[in-house]
């Protein structure tokens, strides 16, 4: 069983204050809030890191990362089969 559920808790606290407060150590002129409430950042919809930017267009593939490369390819490629989707799609004007 928990300690707050039996009350053992609340035993030990007050044993403890009443220790300090006869020793002069609790200073009662003092009021502290506990209620405070966290979340976590994105339950609180906090703003996220901006995207990482696009790979520069101006440097040579030898320098762009392997799966920069193949990402680049698969776009191209995927652009293209949906250009020629389009075309094909498009209505003959005769």
């Amino acid at each position: 069983m928990l300690w707050s559920a039996d009350g053992t808790w609340e035993k030990l606290l007050r044993h403890v204050q009443a220790i300090a407060d006869a020793a002069g150590d609790i200073v009662w002129d003092i009021n502290v809030d506990s209620t405070s409430i966290r979340a976590h950042q994105h339950a609180a919809r906090a703003p996220k890191a901006p995207p990482p930017a696009p790979p520069d267009a101006s440097k040579g593939a030898a320098e762009r990362p392997v799966h920069l490369r193949a990402h680049m390819h698969l776009r191209s490629f995927l652009e293209e089969v949906v250009r020629q989707g389009r075309l094909s799609a498009a209505p003959v004007v005769g």
